[in-house]
């Protein structure tokens, strides 16, 4: 049985298009430098491509962002495997970028992946 404050229902985003926050955002000049930093030949490890996927949504571009974020599901279970929490961060992130797309099927299949190696790990946990 899990318990949910009424404070923790208040912190809960609804999923928008765009992902604007009450945050300076960063110009187009500066958020184009970001993404050169790591485009497809630099990224290196899984990190590098959530990363780059992150300044690409801070862009609002939702197709290189879901490119990034399938590179780093791929080389996470390659450096994790397919059970590791790692990948079900990147699943659960991807997850968002279908939400805020409103492509809703997407998002509920990915949040799916992720929910059940959260919940695998949590029965290793208790053997």
């Amino acid at each position: 049985v899990v318990k949910v404050s009424n404070a923790s229902i208040k912190n809960i985003e609804t999923p928008t298009k765009n992902r604007q926050v009450e945050t300076q955002r960063e110009s187009p000049q500066s958020v184009a430098v970001s993404l050169s930093q790591c485009d497809i030949q630099t990224c290196t490890s899984s990190l590098d491509f959530v990363a780059k996927g992150k300044n690409c949504l801070e862009a609002d571009d939702f197709e290189n962002a879901l490119e990034a974020y399938d590179s780093a599901i791929s080389l996470a279970v390659k450096e994790h495997g397919q059970g590791h929490l790692d990948v079900a961060a990147v699943y659960a992130d991807r997850a968002g970028i279908y939400m805020d797309m409103f492509d809703w099927q997407l998002a509920i299949e990915d949040f799916k992946i992720a929910a059940k190696i959260r919940i695998e790990k949590l029965k290793m946990n208790d053997r």
